[in-house]
């Protein structure tokens, strides 16, 4: 569910920190209206740009890490199941936080294969060991 708005009460984030220090783990905030998107003509769906500015009513953001370990090699890639799933695809934003050996230059790409996982794929300059990675999820509440 998303609702149009375009009065922004958000507009210069004057209670920004108030908000994040009242956020506690599985607990709906008390305003949201920070968080804006753009979508074109389906409002579930993140695929194609639009015009007018919605802010979602409805939408669960996830986050955690996920380490990929094997044998010495330049790329891979590693599979990350929701905790709980998203009714559409979720927009996600990963980093790599640690490698093996220590402080490689390493890529990554993290496209989601649907709304309960995604895969995400590295690649580095150097042969590796372990990758960690921290990823945030942001996306439409699922049913479960």
């Amino acid at each position: 569910m998303s609702v149009e708005y375009n009065d922004d009460p958000y507009s210069n984030f004057p209670d920004f920190e108030d908000l994040m220090a009242s956020l506690e783990p599985g607990r709906k905030a008390r305003s949201w209206g920070i968080l804006r998107y753009r979508e074109g003509n389906d409002p579930r769906s993140w695929a194609g740009p639009g015009a007018t500015i919605y802010i979602p009513a409805d939408y669960q953001i996830l986050v955690g890490a996920s380490k990929w370990t094997g044998s010495a090699r330049a790329s891979g890639a590693y599979e990350v199941t929701f905790p709980v799933a998203f009714a559409d695809l979720p927009l996600i934003f990963a980093t790599p936080i640690s490698t093996t050996p220590l402080f490689q230059d390493v890529r990554i790409q993290c496209p989601p294969s649907s709304g309960a996982a995604f895969e995400w794929y590295w690649f580095a300059g150097a042969n590796l060991t372990m990758v960690t990675v921290s990823w945030l999820a942001i996306g439409p509440v699922g049913t479960g």
